[in-house]
């Protein structure tokens, strides 16, 4: 593989290109990854387990903004995959998760309320152990870069194109990114540098070619692929399915993910990728209530009482218990202690552990009648929060241990 200098890139038509006589077995090295569509819905039905129907995994691709979406990717440990694939639709999930049955890597039930459950067959958990290590599942971080990493993208292919095309003086090309907040951070980013135009490229460049010599080859020309610069454009989704000889919904997926491996790269080691964090530093992810659920949370920091609550918004109180529900997965400060006892949060766990099960209702059938469906939701959030941590019951949220 010919790597261009920084010299060179006075020359090259767009940023930085790799210039590669692909093997003659190039796109049979492609085939695991031909697969990523199907190996995602494989893990995300392996944690599941039945445990939710199968359009449950479709509403978690998508990112569905509900509370029992969210929450269940908590608990299951599916927040890697959330809003990773915004624009599935659900017919094609539905013809991918057929398949999937049909080919045996998946087994389909039907619940008592008609809606079906799939699980991982033995031979769905062959396939996975056989080709999880090729496939790069590790790279997505979807709840945490469910909208930063789109962010990053557009701003970063914006930057890439205006820099190379002015550094040419050439000022009258159309821009790849048609997005007006997109296009005045680029117009004051670029205002900021102008006439260090070169050395921020230069630095981008180094930068850049650091973090994709961590990635597969074929991941990082398809990444590289996808930028346009002086008179270049990059590649369509399409193209690049037919180029690589790959599933469109793969090439989407595979993009979402390295996105996220750079982006948690250069957080992790923003002193190392000042060029690439300065594309995103001044972001900052907002937390994601509901318009209801904000109106709820703002009167419940006010010291109303869930009751009060329900009363003054003329709501239904169980509408209250989904808010606060919600509200409890993004409040680090939230009082749980104010709903659920140390008693009552030990027996829920206990519930939980005999039952292995994250369903409300086998849960509620193992706990004292006085237990609320409420209290065991808000108990499934805090679980998750603890399991994090190590923990089981967090005796100092409690207000007893050391």
């Amino acid at each position: 593989m010919y790597t261009p200098s920084k010299a060179d890139m006075d020359f090259i038509p767009w940023f930085f290109s790799y210039l590669t006589c692909y093997p003659s077995n190039f796109y049979h090295e492609m085939d695991v990854i031909r697969l990523l569509f199907e190996g995602i819905i494989l893990a995300a039905a392996k944690q599941i387990n039945e445990e939710r129907s199968a359009s449950s995994i479709f509403h978690l691709l998508v990112g569905n903004r509900n509370i029992q979406t969210i929450q269940d990717a908590h608990i299951f440990a599916n927040q890697h995959f959330y809003g990773i694939y915004k624009s599935l639709k659900k017919p094609l999930f539905d013809e991918r998760l057929r398949d999937l049955i049909r080919r045996g890597l998946l087994d389909e039930t039907v619940n008592e309320k008609g809606r079906s459950m799939v699980s991982v067959s033995k031979k769905g958990l062959e396939w996975l152990n056989r080709n999880q290590a090729e496939l790069p599942i590790h790279y997505f971080r979807g709840l945490e870069y469910r909208e930063k990493a789109e962010v990053f993208y557009r701003r970063l292919a914006l930057i890439i194109q205006t820099f190379t095309n002015t550094k040419r003086n050439h000022f009258t090309f159309i821009p790849v990114i048609h997005d007006r907040e997109v296009e005045q951070f680029v117009r004051k980013f670029y205002h900021r540098l102008k006439g260090q135009e070169q050395e921020y490229l230069e630095t981008l460049y180094v930068e850049l070619e650091s973090l994709l010599s961590k990635l597969q080859e074929k991941e990082a020309e398809m990444f590289i692929d996808r930028f346009s610069g002086y008179k270049h454009y990059g590649k369509s989704l399409d193209q690049l399915a037919t180029h690589y000889n790959m599933d469109v919904s793969d090439v989407r997926l595979l993009l979402t993910g390295i996105i996220h491996f750079i982006l948690n790269h250069i957080e992790k080691e923003n002193n190392h990728y000042q060029a690439l964090y300065a594309v995103i530093a001044d972001y900052k992810t907002p937390v994601h209530l509901s318009y209801s659920t904000g109106k709820t949370y703002r009167l419940f920091q006010q010291g109303y009482s869930p009751e009060e609550i329900a009363k003054l918004r003329r709501l239904k109180i169980n509408t209250i218990h989904d808010h606060l529900a919600e509200i409890a997965l993004y409040d680090p400060d939230f009082p749980i202690t104010s709903f659920v006892s140390v008693k009552e949060a030990e027996e829920i766990l206990a519930a939980m552990k005999r039952t292995k099960s994250f369903k409300l209702k086998t849960i509620k059938d193992e706990v004292s009648p006085t237990i609320s469906y409420f209290q065991i939701r808000l108990m499934l959030v805090f679980q998750h929060k603890w399991q994090k941590e190590g923990e089981h019951v967090d005796t100092k949220v409690f207000g007893g241990g050391a």
